[in-house]
């Protein structure tokens, strides 16, 4: 865990005077009722760092609106919700114990399927954003090929998109959608990788759950795609300008600051351009 990632959790720890008061819970506006979801691995290369790291994600989709999330995020709200509707009271401690547990992200993001319009949630670190464009209408080649992904036939695709060749594999599930902001095809993206190998997501799992899902009601900053894209890779590439000289950063015993490490977190944008 790097020393921002560290602090960044401290904080959240720390806002309560004792662990034993009810956690401050983000209100959720509620878009929708999930009646399918399909989890993703996510997998994820970063070349400056010669490190590949896997993560699991979720797509739900309901009748009008979809949400792609991280899938801690997922079953730390899922385990909450079911906490208190058995009448147990979460408290700060319990709260920072699935926290840790799940070790979710805020990054998530909504398409409105029948407004053609994408919401994105997502932090740049303790600066939560959101920003909007419309649902990316990728030109897709359509190929002969198939591949069996997680039990279900897939035909082949490819495309160019924000600055990346991409190679879908699609089902016959019928929604036009897939992982992140992937979508625009006869069928549900199971399988979808970039030709340079630095990132793929592929199902591993589907749910028939009927599940409420949203957003959660907190203070954004309203950006733009691009200008996100460029503050969340400044932090990711320069993370010590982010608390040098600021409240964050850790004190020796005698008061002096530390020192902080000037290295670059784990990151490899999925969009170039």
């Amino acid at each position: 865990m790097s020393i921002v990632t560290q602090l960044c959790f401290a904080q959240r720890i720390l806002r309560d005077d004792s662990s034993n008061r009810p956690a401050r819970l983000a209100k959720v506006e509620l878009l929708d009722k999930s009646e399918f979801q399909c989890v993703y691995l996510h997998e994820i290369y970063d070349p400056g760092l010669d490190f590949r790291k896997k993560v699991y994600e979720i797509l739900e989709v309901g009748t009008r609106y979809s949400k792609y999330e991280n899938y801690g995020a997922y079953r730390l709200d899922s385990l909450i919700n079911a906490r208190i509707k058995a009448g147990e009271i979460i408290t700060s401690g319990l709260h920072s114990e699935f926290f840790s547990q799940f070790r979710p992200t805020l990054e998530h993001l909504i398409k409105d399927m029948k407004g053609a319009k994408l919401t994105m949630y997502d932090q740049v670190f303790v600066d939560n954003f959101v920003y909007e464009e419309p649902v990316p209408a990728i030109a897709w080649s359509l190929q002969p090929d198939t591949q069996e992904v997680c039990g279900y036939v897939c035909h082949k695709a490819v495309a160019k998109f924000r600055g990346r060749t991409w190679t879908a594999w699609y089902s016959d599930i019928p929604l036009n959608n897939g992982p992140w902001k992937f979508g625009n095809l006869p069928g549900l993206i199971l399988k979808v990788e970039d030709d340079r190998g630095e990132h793929s997501f592929e199902a591993v799992g589907f749910k028939r759950d009927k599940i409420d899902f949203g957003y959660k009601k907190r203070s954004y900053m309203k950006t733009t795609r691009e200008k996100f894209n460029k503050a969340l890779w400044e932090y990711k590439n320069h993370s010590w300008k982010m608390i040098e000289g600021t409240e964050y950063q850790p004190k020796n015993v005698d008061g002096s600051a530390v020192e902080i490490p000037k290295t670059k977190m784990f990151y490899n944008p999925i969009e170039l351009e």
